[in-house]
């Protein structure tokens, strides 16, 4: 196999894996997730094979009033 088509195949895997998932995590689940990416990652990889970034800020717990926060 050529390296374009190993790429092509593991974005495939990759789709593949995150429909079979489901779309709803648990926050546990979520942090395990990031612990586990920084472990085997590193900090420097920061996207996808896909050119996508892991992370995005959607946003900001401090812009959240204290009103609707189940702590404050």
């Amino acid at each position: 196999m050529r390296i374009s088509q190993i790429a092509v195949c593991l974005q495939g895997e990759a789709v593949r894996m995150m429909r079979q998932r489901g779309l709803h995590r648990t926050r546990e689940d979520m942090e395990d997730l990031l612990e586990q990416m920084g472990r085997v990652l590193g900090q420097e990889c920061t996207s996808c094979l896909h050119n996508k970034p892991f992370c995005t800020t959607v946003y900001s717990m401090a812009n959240i009033p204290c009103s609707q926060l189940t702590q404050c």
